[in-house]
C-alpha cells in the first residue's frame, strides 16, 4: 500500500475511536436536567444575585438585559450589572432599560481598573460577588453624583416588584400566570437586608397564588429593607421606624405579583423623596434610587459575614435568558445538588460565515470537552461555559474564586475547574432557551474570536502547537485529500479510506448542525472549518510570541506564567 493509503487508514482509526471512546461528544442530548418527579420544584426557593461583567456593551444590551429583568423565578433575585471601564455609555444604557422595563431590581456598580495579575472580567466578577454579599444600606437607584469615580446605582430593592414592559415582557402574554410573590422575610431575622434566614423563600402556595392574595408564609410581617437581592416586599407591611415610604402609582395593589395587565404596559412614573446617602458611605459611591426601593450606600470592599444570596447567576451582557432561565437552573442545582451549572448558549447563526463556523466551533469544544465526561461525578474532565454559569455561593468560597484564578484568561475552564478540585459537583450542557445576541457578521470577527485564546488553551506550548496542527491535518484535511489524490491516481484504497473517514466526521457533526438548526450537507464543509481553525490557531500563537497576545476590546494579555495566566489587565 502507499504511503497516503496507510495515512488515511490511520485517520479512519482516529476517527472510530474519537466516536466511540471520546465519551460520545458528537451527541447533543446534554441538556438541563430536571428535577425527578412532579412538582420537584423547591418548597423554598433561595435568594440568587445575577451578576454580569459588561465592557463597552451598549450594542448588544437592550438585546439581552430586558430578559434578565423579566425572569420569573418565585424567589428573591437582583442584577448587578459591573460596568468595566466602558466608553459607550453601558451602565447609563443598563439604568434607562431598567426604568423603561421595570422587573428585578437592577444595580450598576464599576469596580475601576484591575490590579495587576487580575483580568478585567474577574476584577470585575469579584467586584459583583462582594455587592451582592453586602448588607443592606447599599444604593437602591439614585443617579450617579456628577463627577464621582467608580460610582454605583441600583435600580431597586425593597416595594413592591415593577412590572415589566414592552419589549421584555414575555410574561404578559394570555393564559400566562405567574405566582404571587411574597415579602421579604420574617420581620427579626436578624439577618442584614432582612434576607429570610437560610438564604430561601418560601414558595406561595397555589391557591393564593390562584387567588392573587398572599399565602400565610407571604403574609407575615415583612422588614422592607432588603439587600441586593431583594426584589419584593409586603405592601401593607408597615415601614420600619424613621423609613419614609412613597407613595404608589395609581395601578398599585390588588395585581397578583405586580403585574400589569395582559399586554404592553408603561410603568407609571412614580413620587419618591430624596433621600441623601447614608453616613459613612464610602467616596465615590451613590445610590440611585428607583421608585418605591429604599437603600442607601454600604461600606466597600468584600463582606464575608453577610447574609449572602445562596446561589450566583454569572452570565454575559450579550446573553439573552428565557423568563424561566433562572428558575430552571436553580430547580436543576437543588434537585441534583450541583455546585455548578453551566449551559452553553445558543451562538447566532445567521450570516454565511456564522453558519460555517459557529456550529463547528460548538462542536471542537465538545470534541475538547465532552459534556459526559464533565458531568461525571469523580471525573478529572471539567469545563463551564462562561455565557451562563450558576455558581453556589459557598463552593465559590470554598474553591476560592475568583480570587484563586484572578489571572485565567479562558476563565469558564478555569472556574469548573476550581470548584471540581475543591469537591464540588459540576455539570455543562447545551442550552435551549439562552441564546447569544452578539453578531459575528463576518471572518474577521470570528476570526478574533477564535484566536484571542486559542493560544492560551495550548498554555503557550510551541510542542502543543505543533500536536494540535498534526492532529487537525490528521482528523480533518487527510481525509478530503486521500480521496481526491485516490480518484487522481487511481489509488482505491486511499480513495475507500478517506471517504469512510469524511463520512464519520460528516456525521458526527450531524446531530450540532440540527441542534442549530442547519442544512446536513454543512458537514461536508468540516474539513474546511478544521483548515480555518488550525490557521486561527497558528495566527493566536504568532501574535503571542510577536509580544502582541490576546487582547479584549482594549486591554491586551500579557503572559506571566503558565496555565492560562495573564499579568496584564484581562478582559
Amino acid at each position: 500500500m502507499s504511503a497516503l493509503a496507510w495515512t488515511a487508514l490511520g485517520s479512519l482509526a482516529v476517527w472510530g475511536w474519537l466516536l466511540l471512546c471520546r465519551g460520545f461528544f458528537w451527541r447533543t442530548d446534554q441538556r438541563l436536567p430536571r428535577p425527578p418527579g412532579p412538582g420537584g420544584e423547591p418548597d423554598e426557593w433561595p435568594d440568587v444575585a445575577v451578576l454580569v461583567p459588561a465592557r463597552d456593551e451598549a450594542a448588544v444590551l437592550p438585546l439581552s438585559l430586558p430578559s434578565l429583568l423579566a425572569q420569573e423565578y418565585p424567589g428573591r433575585a437582583g442584577v448587578v450589572l459591573v460596568d468595566d471601564g466602558s466608553t459607550d455609555g453601558t451602565g447609563a444604557l443598563a439604568r434607562s432599560l431598567s426604568e423603561r422595563y421595570g422587573g428585578l431590581p437592577l444595580r450598576v456598580v464599576s469596580p475601576g481598573e484591575p490590579p495587576p495579575g487580575w483580568t478585567g472580567k474577574l476584577w470585575a466578577v469579584r467586584h459583583g460577588i462582594d455587592r451582592a454579599r453586602a448588607p443592606h444600606g447599599e444604593s437602591a437607584t439614585r443617579p450617579e453624583t456628577p463627577g464621582t469615580p467608580h460610582g454605583e446605582s441600583a435600580a431597586g430593592a425593597a416595594g413592591p416588584r415593577r412590572p415589566v414592559t414592552g419589549a421584555a415582557d414575555a410574561r404578559n402574554t394570555p393564559g400566562h400566570q405567574r405566582g404571587q410573590e411574597g415579602p421579604d422575610g420574617p420581620a427579626g431575622s436578624g439577618r442584614p437586608g432582612g434576607l429570610p434566614t437560610g438564604g430561601t423563600h418560601r414558595a406561595p402556595s397555589r391557591e393564593s397564588a390562584a387567588r392573587g392574595t398572599p399565602s400565610r408564609e407571604a403574609a407575615g410581617a415583612g422588614d422592607p429593607r432588603t439587600s441586593v437581592i431583594g426584589t419584593v416586599a409586603a405592601r401593607d407591611t408597615p415601614p420600619a421606624p424613621g423609613h419614609h415610604r412613597e407613595r404608589e402609582a395609581p395601578d398599585g395593589p390588588g395585581r397578583s405579583g405586580g403585574r400589569p395587565p395582559t399586554g404592553t404596559h408603561r410603568t407609571p412614573r412614580r413620587e419618591s423623596a430624596t433621600r441623601p446617602e447614608s453616613p459613612g458611605a464610602p467616596a465615590g459611591e451613590s445610590a440611585a434610587r428607583s421608585p418605591g426601593r429604599p437603600g442607601g450606600p454600604a461600606a466597600d470592599g468584600p463582606s464575608r459575614g453577610a447574609a449572602a444570596p445562596e446561589y450566583l447567576l454569572l452570565t454575559d451582557a450579550d446573553i439573552a435568558h428565557a423568563p424561566d432561565s433562572l428558575r430552571a437552573l436553580v430547580s436543576a442545582a437543588r434537585a441534583h445538588r450541583l455546585d455548578l451549572v453551566s449551559q452553553m448558549a445558543r451562538l447566532r447563526v445567521t450570516t454565511g460565515w456564522e453558519r460555517l463556523v459557529v456550529p463547528a466551533f460548538v462542536y471542537f469544544f465538545c470534541q475538547l470537552y465532552p459534556f459526559r465526561r464533565v458531568n461525571r461525578p469523580g471525573s478529572r474532565t471539567a469545563a463551564a461555559a462562561g455565557g451562563c454559569v450558576l455558581l453556589r455561593t459557598s463552593a465559590a468560597d470554598r474553591a476560592g474564586v475568583p480570587d484563586s484564578i484572578r489571572g485565567a484568561v479562558i476563565d469558564d475552564v478555569a472556574l469548573a475547574r476550581a470548584v471540581r478540585r475543591s469537591g464540588g459537583r459540576i455539570w455543562l450542557g447545551l442550552a435551549e432557551r439562552v441564546t447569544s445576541v452578539r453578531p459575528y457578521p463576518g471572518l474577521p470577527e470570528l476570526w478574533r474570536m477564535v484566536s484571542r485564546s486559542a493560544y492560551t488553551q495550548l498554555r503557550h506550548s510551541p510542542v502543543l502547537l505543533a500536536g494540535t496542527v498534526a492532529g487537525l491535518i490528521l482528523v480533518y484535511l487527510v481525509p478530503p485529500w486521500a480521496v481526491c489524490a485516490g480518484l487522481v491516481a487511481g489509488d482505491t484504497t486511499a480513495l475507500r479510506a478517506g471517504a469512510c473517514a469524511w463520512a464519520l466526521m460528516a456525521m458526527s457533526c450531524l446531530p450540532m448542525l440540527r441542534y442549530y438548526r442547519q442544512p446536513p450537507l454543512l458537514a461536508l464543509a468540516l474539513p474546511f472549518t478544521a483548515l480555518l481553525y488550525l490557521l486561527m490557531t497558528v495566527d493566536s500563537a504568532l501574535r503571542h510570541h510577536r509580544g502582541l497576545g490576546a487582547s479584549w476590546k482594549g486591554r491586551a494579555y500579557t503572559r506571566t506564567g503558565g496555565g492560562g495566566r495573564t499579568g496584564g489587565s484581562g478582559r
